[in-house]
């Protein structure tokens, strides 16, 4: 998947308003990370809540479909019928939870434009799998999460 410039977060709790900058930006939208990240009502307390995404892509006007508890199977078949997707995923050494843009799945690795640890971040699939979730101790706790977006 083609076309998804890259931005790293500006701020340590902006990695949802840096993904969503990613997703618009690919759409032909041009936020900066400051606005989005006001629009998505990110807080250094609580980071971007999974439903602000939806709530944008509302007020936006756009064309998205949120997945719950998703397989590595679905969210392939959404790569490739042209969705962006943003997923949220847990960070084991920093222990929170965290979003990043799906750029493709090959050869057993999922791989991330990661606003946080860079562009090409990959996980082998299996391992992928175990950290797919939400931090269980944030607000939202689910699992297999995702929200895709498309022209």
């Amino acid at each position: 998947m083609g076309g998804i410039p890259y931005y790293r977060q500006g701020k340590e709790w902006n990695c949802g308003a840096a993904a969503m900058r990613m997703v618009l930006q690919a759409l032909g939208f041009r936020k900066s990370e400051k606005e989005l990240a006001r629009l998505l009502g990110t807080s250094k307390k609580s980071g971007t809540r999974n439903k602000a995404f939806a709530e944008l892509g509302e007020k936006l006007k756009l064309n998205y479909c949120v997945k719950r508890k998703s397989s590595l199977k679905e969210l392939e078949k959404m790569l490739d019928e042209g969705w962006l997707v943003i997923l949220g995923y847990f960070l084991e050494k920093e222990k929170e939870g965290h979003y990043a843009v799906v750029e493709k799945i090959s050869k057993g690795k999922i791989f991330l434009l990661d606003p946080k640890l860079g562009k090409g971040t990959n996980y082998s699939l299996k391992h992928f799998g175990r950290i797919w979730k939400n931090n269980p101790k944030g607000k939202d706790k689910e699992k297999k999460w995702l929200i895709a977006f498309k022209k």
